[in-house]
């Protein structure tokens, strides 16, 4: 097969791996070779603990992991599962631990896991931040991420990812929305990179700026270009994954 046409199928390939990799929570119970050891303890985290009054980012869903005396993780299937807000104004859970946040403040969330007879409670803190709280994002950007690692393909290290990012936000919540298009796949020795793709962005900022960063392919709706960076000025920069990983390299968006 002619080497003009692997950035078309590595597109096909990526938006279907990164379908599987980042499409939530994992859900309780699903840990391969787990065994049915007595529950010690439990663990409840989130993917962030600080939230917006305003969406997006003003919801996050919980993870309840278990534990045995000797810290090895066991499977909770067939556990009750339950969750409480003790400020319910600030941030309420619903039964399947997703919490929202209302108000600006601070809310202490308690999961609770029954198994086997054995309760056991863990708390995780969620901090609910009012408007102008982030900085502001909005504009269009020249993205351009570089290729460390491949998998997929030695050939295209050192080839370049490039693509014309709009992201709408105001500073008023943690997440943001936003498009792309015309993504290029650049591999080194291909004349005719691939060219015209476009789709959304998703992504969160922190209030000390840092960002993680996700495109959606048009035609499935999966994540397949995930990264972790930092703003500074104008400029976003850090590391990014491919297909969970097939590929990694280092990227800089810039606000023009």
């Amino acid at each position: 097969m002619g080497r003009t046409v692997r950035p078309a199928l590595l597109l096909l390939l990526l938006s279907v791996v990164m379908a599987a990799c980042h499409d939530g929570v994992d859900p309780i119970g699903t840990i391969p070779g787990a065994t049915q050891a007595e529950l010690d303890r439990i663990q409840v985290s989130a993917s962030t603990t600080e939230l917006s009054t305003g969406a997006p980012g003003n919801t996050v869903a919980l993870t309840i992991k278990a534990f045995d005396k000797s810290g090895v993780q066991i499977s909770s299937t067939g556990g009750v599962v339950s969750y409480t807000s003790h400020a319910p104004s600030t941030a309420g859970v619903s039964g399947d631990g997703v919490v929202t946040a209302l108000a600006a403040g601070t809310a202490v969330i308690t999961g609770e896991l029954t198994l086997r007879g054995v309760t056991r409670t863990s708390d995780v803190t969620i901090s609910v931040l009012g408007p102008g709280s982030w900085p502001t994002l909005g504009g269009v950007y020249d993205l351009v991420g570089t290729v460390a690692r491949s998998d997929f393909d030695p050939t295209f290290i050192g080839g370049q990812q490039r693509a014309v990012v709009t992201i709408q936000h105001n500073g008023d919540s943690i997440g943001f929305l936003g498009t792309y298009t015309d993504f290029r796949a650049i591999a080194p020795g291909v004349p005719d990179p691939l060219t015209g793709s476009s789709g959304t962005v998703t992504g969160t900022v922190g209030t000390d700026g840092r960002i993680v960063l996700e495109l959606w392919t048009g035609q499935s709706g999966s994540s397949y270009w995930y990264s972790r960076g930092m703003l500074t000025g104008q400029e976003v920069t850090g590391d990014y994954e491919v297909g969970g990983g097939v590929i990694t390299g280092t990227f800089a968006a810039t606000r023009r």
